[in-house]
């Protein structure tokens, strides 16, 4: 893929790789889908607790809330530095920034560290929540989830990485609206539209 680099003026400052901003948010989805997987292998004996488990729905609808802007700013931040055309390697494609980016950046950075930990303390409460039917609807999204977690692994390019982390979430926003159905969760986000249309649009721009 062309890739062309903006060129830093003296007053910029170098930030972090890029590939550490999407790292981080590639571990705290990939964590949630292990522990999706893991809801499909644990079958609570005891009545669920229904109320519990609504509850959980929330935090974790409000968890995905800071991770999917996170998501979709990082994205805006690499299509302006042409990094999602760079390989996916350390070192390809260096951001050079001024203070008002890097505070950004930061900002961004904190959604995704403590969405990503409130998101899987409360799928680690959900867990132990679920009963058989819940486990059945969690089997359901396992296979797909592996497989995009094994295609992100062996990306070659910044875009084909940020396209499965967009497909990973937008797994497990399935999951947690499908669980909602059982559950009376309605939660009045529309982020499972505009993570379609951002990965519709990524594939778009770069195929």
């Amino acid at each position: 893929m062309k890739q062309n680099l903006r060129i830093p003026q003296s007053n910029d400052l170098k930030d972090p790789e890029p590939i550490s901003f999407a790292l981080n948010l590639f571990a705290a989805l990939t964590g949630a889908a292990g522990l999706i997987i893991q809801t499909s292998q644990y079958v609570k004996k005891k009545k669920t607790e229904k109320n519990e488990v609504r509850k959980q729905l929330y935090v974790i609808d409000r968890s995905l809330n800071r991770i999917d802007e996170a998501y979709r700013s990082l994205i805006s931040i690499f299509d302006e530095y042409n990094c999602l055309g760079a390989k996916f390697s350390l070192g390809a494609c260096p951001i050079f920034a001024n203070e008002s980016l890097r505070k950004e950046l930061s900002r961004l950075q904190a959604n995704i560290f403590y969405g990503g930990r409130e998101l899987n303390d409360a799928l680690t409460e959900l867990s132990v929540l679920v009963n058989e039917e819940d486990s059945q609807l969690a089997l359901e999204f396992t296979r797909e989830l592996e497989a995009i977690f094994r295609h992100a692994m062996n990306s070659e390019h910044m875009i084909e990485f940020m396209i499965d982390l967009g497909m990973m979430l937008h797994e497990i926003t399935k999951f947690i609206y499908s669980l909602g159905e059982i559950y009376k969760f309605e939660p009045t986000s529309v982020r499972i539209n505009l993570i379609r249309d951002t990965i519709h649009q990524l594939k778009s721009k770069y195929k």
